[in-house]
């Protein structure tokens, strides 16, 4: 029988990239009444606690997830087809899935396959920027193969 092979790695992009971090470093900065240009005496530099979303439970618990809810297709299975379907999604500020579409296809079945996974997953671990929770897009590699 063939089994599914899961590629974990997971590559992170925020959301609106630098306009994010622009933006929590504003936030920042208003709370902490820090105003830099109308004093002649620049405040202190202090650098942001920054983590990417994350699956609950780790990259194995999202591999167990994967393995329990990821079905190759039959068609795929047919005809001995393989190969990587590449999967982004919304992990928004409170964890919920959003979103997802595929970026690098291996045809239909296999497409609709992985998106349906997507559906099913739990809330995520939000990425955070300092002190606040803040939406990212995750990219997930799926791997087919005998």
């Amino acid at each position: 029988m063939k089994k599914i092979i899961l590629n974990l790695v997971i590559s992170l992009v925020t959301i609106s990239g630098i306009l994010a971090q622009d933006l929590a470093v504003v936030e920042y900065a208003k709370q902490e009444k820090v105003h830099t240009q109308d004093t002649k005496k620049a405040a202190p530099f202090t650098p942001m606690k920054s983590s990417p979303a994350s699956f609950k439970g780790g990259n194995a618990a999202l591999l167990k997830f994967m393995e329990l809810n990821l079905q190759y297709p039959a068609m795929g299975l047919k005809v001995g087809k393989e190969g990587v379907v590449i999967v982004e999604f919304k992990i928004d500020s409170n964890g919920q899935v959003a979103d997802p579409k595929i970026i690098k296809s291996l045809g239909l079945d296999f497409d609709e396959e992985v998106l349906r996974m997507v559906h099913l997953m739990p809330n995520w671990q939000p990425a955070q920027q300092g002190t606040h929770k803040i939406a990212t897009k995750v990219r997930l590699p799926v791997s087919f193969s005998e």
